[in-house]
């Protein structure tokens, strides 16, 4: 170690944990100096009530340099005293970065604590992001209250407490909580990322919101609600809801929007469907008014595969003829992408880079279908298939894909000249879909050779034989979710480890094979496999270079 350089030793230090720096110091003068200098500490990541207490501790005796540099912080479940909370900005007065995530906290706090609160929160005044779970006392809202305008801030990723079995009232009870926010928005002038979660929200939400912060760039509303089951929650907030069924002519378009994300939580009330496709149209109308200058644009209901309506798909190819045409990111499980969508896309010179198709393996094939004759398979270098959740062929595992699906069979993905990124997935972490070996052959047998990067949740070593020909693809990167082994198939890890040697052979620039954590094998069988399948990968890599 005295041999190391110095930027070497410091970079090594930067990937260390605070508690592990702060043991370090006490090694020798030379640690002590050197690790303690400022730019250290300018991310820091907590998930412990000690290990922070330590570190407020640790940073109200060091020099007003050493807190100035900290400009990340995230917490984690570990700061649920309001007090704790009301010392950060005191102990971390620079920051710009905010992640605070809350369990706990009570329901009720002395005024002198929430007083003094709000006060000292007011004193960042370079905190750009703030991105917070939530229960009951939020330091967004705090933040917002100053009696300036809060210049400073950029981002506002706010997520409201959920409750699986009482998910509609929690949400009612959210949205008053979400109702102050849009309150005290027009605080925030210069805020361009704005991303709710677990509320319910109308249309009228969304004027208030634009009239608040007229530079908005990104919305997101995750899990929300746009109407109540519930008659008692109905007779609360039913003007409300109202407005969604009844829908909102737009004050002013939002030009500043380009990227939209909705994403709507299970009705409680699943036999009213009409009511659903009424909402889902007057929204769609307003959307289309409203953001003329979209280029990503995500729409997706939770429910399991929304019934198709008329209405909704005349109102999209009325949006697709007049406002969006600057759309680059479409995803959209409202309806499916049909040949009059697609159509309506050419005319108008809509140009997709990503596409996301939703539905059963026969609506998915219906849309690549309609895909294959249209411009959009020139210009689309992202594909992603979700397939629906609840496939009759799943089991425990999942259900699994076979080289003889039609898709795959017909080559339509050699269609997409410029496709340079695939992902094959389902709606459902419970039931991933599984591909044989076979079928992921198949896949890269006929997908572009530029193709760099192919996303899978989960593959099955059986039926396996080496079908790529001699094809060179420029895969660069193959991230698999689990590794499923049938309980008669003993060779599954040496199958799945012959078929990688085959492949590098035809995917000379493949330098990453990634698992995530999920697998249904033994984790002796695991270790092996990742260290083996980390190494072989490696190796070929330095190999070619």
């Amino acid at each position: 170690m005295e041999r190391l350089p110095t930027e070497v030793f410091l970079q090594i230090i930067t990937h260390l944990s605070l508690d592990d720096k702060l043991n370090c110091i006490l090694v020798c003068s030379k640690w002590h100096n050197l690790i303690t200098m400022a730019n250290l500490y300018r991310s820091l990541d907590f998930c412990k009530q000690d290990k922070l207490h330590q570190a407020i501790t640790f940073f109200h005796t060091q020099e007003d340099r050493r807190r100035q540099a900290v400009q990340d912080l995230t917490i984690s479940d570990c700061c649920n005293s309001v007090h704790r909370r009301a010392s950060l900005p005191t102990t971390f007065p620079n920051l710009k970065t905010l992640k605070f995530i809350a369990t706990e906290e009570p329901k009720s706090i002395p005024v002198d604590q929430d007083s003094q609160l709000k006060q000292n929160v007011q004193m960042w005044q370079r905190l750009e992001c703030v991105t917070e779970r939530l229960r009951y006392y939020s330091i967004t809202l705090c933040l917002l209250r100053s009696p300036q305008p809060v210049t400073h801030l950029r981002s506002i990723h706010i997520i409201y407490h959920s409750d699986q079995f009482y998910e509609e009232s929690r949400h009612a009870e959210n949205y008053y909580k979400f109702r102050s926010l849009l309150r005290y928005l027009k605080n925030a002038p210069h805020l361009s990322d704005l991303s709710v979660a677990n509320t319910f929200v109308s249309l009228k939400d969304l004027e208030c919101i634009h009239q608040s912060c007229p530079r908005l760039e990104s919305l997101a509303l995750n899990q929300v609600n746009m109407r109540f089951a519930n008659r008692h929650i109905h007779l609360i907030l039913g003007s409300f809801e109202k407005v969604n069924l009844n829908g909102l002519p737009v004050w002013k378009a939002a030009d500043s929007l380009r990227r939209l994300t909705i994403s709507t939580a299970n009705s409680a009330d699943d036999d009213d469907v009409g009511k659903d496709q009424m909402i889902q149209l007057h929204w769609l109308e307003y959307l289309g008014q409203k953001y003329p200058h979209l280029t990503h644009l995500s729409m997706l209901p939770l429910s399991v595969d929304p019934r198709p309506s008329n209405l909704l798909e005349e109102q999209l190819m009325t949006n697709f003829g007049t406002t969006w045409t600057q759309l680059k990111s479409f995803h959209s499980a409202l309806y499916p992408l049909t040949a009059q969508l697609i159509q309506a896309m050419d005319t108008n010179q809509v140009q997709l880079n990503q596409l996301v198709l939703h539905g059963d393996p026969d609506l998915i094939e219906k849309q690549l279908i309609s895909l294959k004759s249209s411009k959009q398979k020139e210009t689309i270098t992202q594909l992603t298939l979700q397939y629906s959740k609840g496939h009759p062929a799943a089991d425990t595992n999942g259900w699994y894909l076979k080289e003889n699906c039609g898709w795959i069979e017909s080559g339509l993905l050699s269609e997409l000249s410029r496709l340079r990124q695939l992902t094959i997935t389902t709606i459902d972490i419970e039931q991933p879909i599984i591909c044989y070996l076979d079928t992921l052959s198949a896949i890269l047998k006929h997908v572009p050779v530029h193709l760099q990067v192919l996303e899978l949740d989960g593959v099955c070593a059986r039926n396996t034989q080496y079908l790529l020909d001699d094809r060179t693809i420029q895969l660069k990167q193959l991230r698999i979710g689990e590794f499923v082994v049938m309980q008669d198939d003993n060779n599954a890890l040496s199958t799945l480890n012959g078929w990688l040697v085959h492949l590098l052979d035809h995917c000379p620039s493949l330098t990453s094979f990634d698992f995530d954590n999920r697998f249904d094998i033994d984790k002796s069988l695991f270790s092996t496999h990742h260290k083996y399948i980390v190494v072989q990968g490696w190796k070929r890599a330095t190999t070619a270079e």
